[in-house]
């Protein structure tokens, strides 16, 4: 096992961490450009550089079985999505009978379905009445005896109230819950997304699986020997390489194979000197610990768009996928890399996909080149 995968296994197991202070916290409510992700309580939160902030529940303790979610978009009007399920079952979850602490809640809002799970979702105003509702509580709790599940709400009205701060919407009628009498339109503008252009998509390779090979063969012998990379991989099925520009190819090579996710090893090499392949050092996130020298290059789940220009990697923390890291990389041209996504969530506590954002840009596809006859 690499030591990247020994750390996906550390991500999944809640009890190895034990108790610490919030895992990240780059930025603060007065850092209003930077992206920043904090543990408040049973909640993760986190926010994006366009002030897209997400309130996450967190059941490590596996006591309650109910996820919640409350997505605000920055900005006078700042549309409020609530999302809620119950992700410890595949049916749908039961949303009768919902209690706060125990006693009937005022509200009945009008759930909507969700498509991609078996939850519900709430969306605008009532939303906003719904999260009010709760937000002094300690526990939410919904359906028949026989199918009961609840949420905790421990840290929800701190992370609510942090949202409330880092989007200029403090003491204003469209907060969360500090609530005051200034006008939607006191409220700043959502900074706009970076507008990236990748570089233009390239013709396959029609040499990709020897190349790979070639790389393997020659630059990446060390290096998967000092990663612990296995050996008895299938390397014809699993390596492969891409036209990365004129000069460029980009090559990505198996390295260890978990119960649902691949770690791979990831270089550019000269199209006429795959012994020279190096390995890729890609931008960081500012919402991230800086990668040891040992992991530089080496990605889970590594995908390739070659429409977009751009590289993934898509690392679960455990199956469940309710905890992992998504980042995603643009290529632009004369060896420049940018980054243009970010999702994180650390702790595993239930929920479902996708994790928060916490960076995200836009970006244009470049023409394509030579392709077709």
């Amino acid at each position: 096992m690499t030591l990247l995968m020994a750390g996906l296994a550390y991500l999944a197991n809640p009890a190895w961490r034990g108790m610490k202070a919030p895992i990240i916290a780059h930025g603060s409510a007065a850092e209003t450009s930077k992206p920043f992700l904090v543990e408040i309580d049973g909640f993760t939160l986190a926010c994006s550089t366009t002030r897209l902030c997400t309130a996450r529940s967190v059941d490590e303790d596996l006591g309650h079985g109910g996820f919640m979610d409350v997505v605000r978009e920055a900005g006078p009007v700042g549309t409020v999505t609530v999302s809620i399920g119950q992700w410890r079952t595949n049916e749908r979850a039961d949303l009768t009978n919902p209690r706060l602490d125990g006693k009937p809640l005022a509200i009945r809002p009008a759930w909507r379905r969700l498509t991609y799970d078996y939850g519900f979702s709430l969306e605008g105003q009532q939303a906003i009445a719904f999260v009010r509702a709760i937000s002094g509580g300690q526990l939410v709790t919904f359906g028949r005896p026989s199918s009961e599940f609840s949420t905790s709400l421990k840290g929800l009205r701190k992370a609510l109230a942090r949202m409330d701060e880092v989007q200029g919407r403090e003491g204003t009628m469209t907060a969360l819950v500090l609530v005051g009498q200034e006008p939607a339109s006191s409220v700043p503008a959502a900074p706009e997304s970076p507008v990236l252009h990748a570089f233009p998509m390239q013709p396959p390779l029609p040499n990709g699986p020897r190349f790979a090979a070639a790389v393997r063969q020659s630059a990446a012998q060390d290096l998967l020997k000092a990663r612990q990379c296995d050996t008895d991989l299938d390397h014809a099925r699993i390596d492969a390489a891409y036209a990365l520009d004129g000069t460029t190819n980009l090559v990505v090579l198996g390295c260890a194979l978990g119960s649902y996710q691949m770690s791979s090893l990831v270089f550019a090499a000269p199209k006429d000197h795959p012994g020279k392949a190096s390995l890729l050092a890609l931008p960081q996130s500012a919402v991230r610990r800086p990668d040891e020298a040992y992991l530089v290059g080496e990605l889970v789940s590594a995908g390739w768009d070659p429409e977009t220009s751009t590289l993934n990697s898509d690392a679960r923390g455990r199956g469940l996928g309710d905890c992992g890291e998504l980042l995603a990389w643009t290529y632009l041209g004369n060896r420049q890399w940018a980054l243009t996504e970010h999702r994180l969530m650390e702790r595993c506590g239930g929920g479902h996909m996708p994790w928060p954002q916490i960076y995200k840009a836009a970006v244009i596809a470049g023409k394509a080149q030579n392709i077709g006859p």
